[in-house]
């Protein structure tokens, strides 16, 4: 499961629905779950901070599980299913976790009141999400560099000299490989 957390609420301008954008801790990728106006106006009040005169539904639902000690403890969205997206809403009470079925916005929108984390599953992520190209370009980039400063010293031992760096060129990796092994011979049994 990945950590994510809520970017924004944007509108799609094709369908003129909201679209909930999650992404990882690091914004490298972004899941975008087009949600209701309801839902939006619940996730958006709660990011930025906007008091209600009167509790709307999922502020009344935080304020029922507090007056019974129960708390969210973490969001799942774990299934992508027909374009439909599947969470569980994970409670706690008396000590004991409860998992509840429920739409990924509704469970966002809570998870938001009690500060709770949101996860996704890696099959979700995978199904879904979108990458942010010029960061994963970038952290290639730092990589490459990375390995080209790789040396042999770095893994030595304290006091142990490392062997000096060949460079062998290409094909060298085949030539230093063992033969294949006869094929008419039988392996022996390991006794």
């Amino acid at each position: 499961m990945i950590e994510m957390k809520v970017k924004t609420i944007a509108m799609d301008t094709e369908s003129k629905a909201p679209v909930m954008i999650l992404t990882d801790l690091d914004e490298r990728r972004y899941l975008p779950i087009w949600i209701g106006g309801y839902e939006a106006a619940a996730i958006i009040d709660e990011l930025e901070g906007n008091a209600r005169p009167r509790p709307m539904t999922h502020d009344l639902l935080k304020i029922i599980c507090t007056m019974f000690n129960t708390r969210v403890r973490r969001v799942v969205v774990n299934d992508l299913q027909e374009s439909t997206y599947f969470a569980r809403l994970v409670l706690e009470t008396d000590g004991k976790e409860i998992e509840v079925d429920a739409r990924p916005s509704d469970s966002v929108a809570m998870a938001l009141r009690f500060k709770a984390p949101i996860y996704v599953t890696e099959n979700v992520i995978q199904a879904a999400s979108i990458a942010d190209k010029e960061k994963m370009a970038e952290e290639n980039r730092k990589f490459r560099v990375f390995i080209e400063r790789l040396s042999a010293d770095m893994f030595a031992a304290p006091g142990v000299e490392a062997a000096p760096r060949v460079d062998a060129g290409p094909g060298a990796a085949e030539a230093d490989a063992p033969p294949p092994p006869n094929q008419d011979e039988k392996p022996s049994k390991e006794e």
